[in-house]
């Protein structure tokens, strides 16, 4: 072996060894090294950029691509070697054993490749007999406790967890349905997605030939998908749902989910804010704000919806429609009493972000002048709460005055006495 031969063999090994974080950076400029043409080694990182994004199915194909083509001289019997190796190890992601031992065991078998590439290919065998028999034992596991069980978690987990290492888990509910013999119930169906969803399902997840936590969070979401068209009106399974779609849902399918959901509960208000905070999410400020607007058009009758609109409309730099917002929040709500940022669990209330704007611009001292130009009823306690949350805020000289202006106009109602320092609405 000459000089180069021999390094380009030690750099391969070396390859084969290490994290798959560490491959990206290195294998491009090995395959480029040996080669002028870019065929191969352009679908070789095409093929790694997809199972690093988790597209199992995708990589496999172009694996599939360079290994049932000619082989060019360029391709060199360790790099090619590799090849296999990260091929059979993608068919194991999938559940694909048996074609993945016959792949990793041709590895083995041939002779014209190095030491360090059959040892590699051993090992990686080793990897997918002991997932295939793993997984086996945990369907089998599985099922039994659920014949027994009907709503044993830990059948249902087993039972996920083996399936998902033979690349089945989004056909679980029909797998489950053949091997009981009869259709499950919505409970089943919600009991075996939730293990599907939960942690520790993949194994060894993050190891060359085990899906991804991001993959199986996928496959757990078609289950979901698939029980709510099943059961449309089982509320506790599409509320799941969402939440799922909340955490690694698409901005399509979960903007469609939340505004079926409204179509079903109309009045949940929680429905619209989840909404809306995809809508930022998904950077897509703008359709939030037009949707608390409808609903404030609607008169939708809830202090939150102020509140997270004057929020959207300052993050997005309008903040005199901001402060009218939250002067719409005040009138509509007048008794919605600020909250004490020294009270634990602090919540922002319309009165707290109306002054706060108003301080943040300079305009405090205009603060009557706004509220009493803006709102067609100035209730005393608008004054009461004002004055507090002015207070809160430590802006005594103006809580002051706003408190004044309520016994001027409202001589009979009660207002704050002594200093401002000391005045407390509780927590």
């Amino acid at each position: 072996m000459n000089l180069s031969s021999y390094l380009l063999t030690c750099l391969v090994s070396i390859a084969l060894i290490t994290t798959p974080a560490i491959l990206p950076q290195q294998f491009p400029s090995i395959a480029h090294a040996q080669t002028n043409s870019p065929d191969w080694s352009d679908l070789f990182t095409q093929a790694r950029d997809l199972e690093y994004a988790d597209q199992y199915p995708e990589a496999e194909a172009i694996y599939r691509q360079i290994l049932s083509a000619p082989r060019p001289a360029s391709l060199n019997d360790d790099m090619y070697a590799y090849i296999q190796i990260k091929f059979g190890q993608i068919l194991q992601t999938q559940g694909k054993f048996e074609e993945a031992i016959e792949v990793l065991q041709g590895v083995i078998d041939r002779t014209d490749h190095n030491l360090e590439s059959q040892n590699q290919a051993r090992r990686a065998l080793a990897r997918v007999l002991e997932s295939q028999q793993t997984a086996a034992q945990n369907v089998a596991r599985g099922l039994e406790e659920i014949r027994q069980d009907a709503t044993t978690q830990r059948g249902y987990f087993n039972l996920a967890r083996g399936l998902a290492a033979q690349g089945q888990l989004a056909n679980g509910f029909t797998f489950l349905e053949t091997q009981l013999g009869r259709p499950l119930t919505p409970e089943a169906t919600l009991q075996f997605a939730r293990a599907a969803n939960s942690q520790g399902v993949g194994g060894d997840t993050g190891g060359s030939g085990y899906p991804s936590i991001i993959f199986l969070r996928q496959e757990a979401l078609s289950l979901f998908r698939q029980l709510v068209n099943r059961y449309p009106n089982f509320w506790e399974a599409r509320t799941e749902y969402l939440d799922l779609l909340d955490r690694v849902g698409q901005p399509e399918e979960t903007i469609a989910a939340y505004r079926e959901a409204i179509r079903l509960q109309p009045d949940n208000f929680g429905l619209y804010e989840q909404l809306a905070n995809n809508f930022e999410r998904f950077d897509q400020r703008r359709e939030a704000i037009a949707l608390y607007q409808q609903l404030v058009a609607q008169n939708f009758p809830e202090a939150r919806l102020y509140i997270n609109l004057g929020g959207f409309l300052e993050i997005d730099q309008q903040i005199d429609r901001a402060i009218e917002v939250h002067l719409q929040g005040i009138q509509k709500f007048p008794e919605n009493r600020p909250s004490n940022p020294s009270c634990r669990g602090f919540t922002s209330t319309s009165y707290n972000n109306f002054v706060r704007l108003l301080a943040s611009e300079n305009r405090l001292d205009y603060v009557l002048n706004i509220l009493e130009n803006s709102l067609t009823n100035t209730a005393p306690e608008i004054y009461q709460n004002l004055a507090l949350t002015l207070a809160y805020r430590r802006h005594y000289p103006t809580a002051i005055v706003v408190n004044n202006r309520l016994k001027e106009r409202y001589p009979n109602a009660e207002s704050w006495e002594g200093e401002a320092t000391m005045w407390r609405g509780g927590c």
